[in-house]
Formats: C-alpha cells, structure tokens, sequence
C-alpha cells in the first residue's frame, strides 16, 4: 500500500510539473504577443523618439568632438570628424535598424482564428508530455527529437498550426522507432524543479513585456502613453534645433 501511495504521489507532482511547464512557455508565448502589441500600438511613435534621440546623441558627439580642437585654438578635421562619428554612433544605428524591421514584422501580423488558438494549444499539451526536454531526458540525448522540439517550439511561438501538425506527425514516428520503453520520463529532484517553474514564471507575469498586459487593455492608458511619447518628440524636435544652432557656430569657430 506504501509503495501504491508512492506512486500515486509521484504521478501526481509528475502532473503538476507537466502543467507548471505548459504554463511557463504559455506565458512566455503571451509575454511575445504582448510586446508584438504594444509595438503594434506604439511602435511608429517610439520609432520617431528613438530616431531623434540618435540624432541629438549625434550632434552631442559632434559639439563635443569640434570644442576639443576650438578650445586648443585649432582648426577642426572634418575626416577625423567623421571617422569618430561613424564609431561612435554605429551601435545606434544597428539598434535603430532592428527597430525598424521588428515594427515592419508586426504590422504583418495577421489575426488568429479560434479554432487556431485551441488547436495549437492541444497539440502543445500533447507533445510537452511526449518530448520536452524537461519532461523526457531522451530528448536531449537524441538528435532527431531535439531537432523536433526546437521545431515544434519555433512553430509555437509563431502560432503557426500547419507546422505544429506537421511536427506532431514526424514525432510521433520518431518515438516509435526509438520505443515506448525508452521515453519513460525520470526527473531527479522533482519538488525543486517544481519550484523552480514556479518562480519563473512569476518573475515572467510580473515583468515586462508580460506587464504590457494591463496598459494595452486600458484604453486611456494607451492614449496617455501616445501623448506622452509625442510630447517626448516635440521636446526632442526642440532640443535638437538648440544643438544645431551651436553645432554651426563652433564649426565657424573651428574653420569648418
């Protein structure tokens, strides 16, 4: 009887660590769906303050540069210049670049279907008791199924059903080549690695992009951020007249 409880209590932590899992990478799904979001709300406004916000770091650099040469009483070197802007600002420019494509990728996005959503979710469930690498120590040890687990999570999180049905078909033929007797999950330290889930997805849920939740689902929240942003802008706009103005007056002084 001893030993039937003992089972019992090990299927049932084993159940409780297979949904802790589901949970996990489901909220670490929604926490990307609620950054493609809120770049989809705020995305061409936070485009605009970044790109001024580069130009103002530009000119900064710029000012600061040609007053080291006026200061020494020297004439500025315009390739020098150049040359020092081009490396200082590079790693801007890469993060602005990124921007860009990520703000084009989620103006694709295209709406998911009822049917979608639970159909994939399914096939999720399905498969993380089959093959996550949490679940299943196989999974790492083997090629083949690791190879369709990154697969699989890669369809999951692009909410992409035809691939998940694909993958789920592949393996479902890859476990039973290998055996049912060699996919019986063994977790060591189960009670900790329940606790370990735990807390990650608290530190997800309570973070963001997960926090965007909240201001995307209230309407004034989201018209206050737009206005703030905006306002943000034309500070920059500002800001950035004054530094030119001082730009073109120490390049007079510098002989530029």
């Amino acid at each position: 009887m001893s030993q039937e409880l003992n089972d019992v209590n090990e299927n049932s932590r084993l159940k409780k660590y297979e949904n802790l899992l589901i949970k996990r990478d489901t909220v670490k799904k929604e926490a990307i769906n609620y950054e493609r979001e809120y770049m989809r709300v705020f995305g061409d406004l936070i485009l605009k303050v970044f790109k001024h916000k580069i130009e103002a770091i530009k000119l900064k650099k710029q000012i600061s540069f040609c007053l080291r040469y006026v200061n020494r009483g020297q004439e500025i070197e315009k390739e020098s210049l150049n040359r020092y802007i081009e490396g200082e600002m590079a790693k801007y420019y890469g993060q602005l670049d990124s921007m860009m494509e990520q703000n084009e990728s989620v103006k694709k996005d295209t709406a998911l279907s009822e049917y979608d959503f639970l159909s994939i979710k399914k096939i999720y469930r399905r498969m993380v008791k089959l093959i996550h690498p949490d679940i299943n120590n196989l999974t790492e040890k083997n090629e083949e199924l690791s190879d369709l687990w990154d697969r699989l999570l890669s369809a999951y999180t692009c909410n992409n059903l035809k691939s998940m049905e694909e993958v789920e078909v592949l393996i479902y033929s890859a476990l039973e080549r290998i055996g049912d007797d060699n996919i019986k999950p063994v977790i060591e330290d189960i009670d900790e690695k329940i606790a370990d889930v735990e807390r990650e997805i608290y530190e997800i849920t309570n973070t963001d992009p997960y926090m965007y939740k909240k201001l995307l689902g209230d309407k004034e929240a989201v018209e206050f951020k737009k206005e703030e942003l905006q306002r943000e802008l034309e500070e920059l706009v500002e800001h950035i007249k004054f530094q030119k103005s001082m730009y073109e007056d120490i390049k007079k002084r510098g002989g530029m």
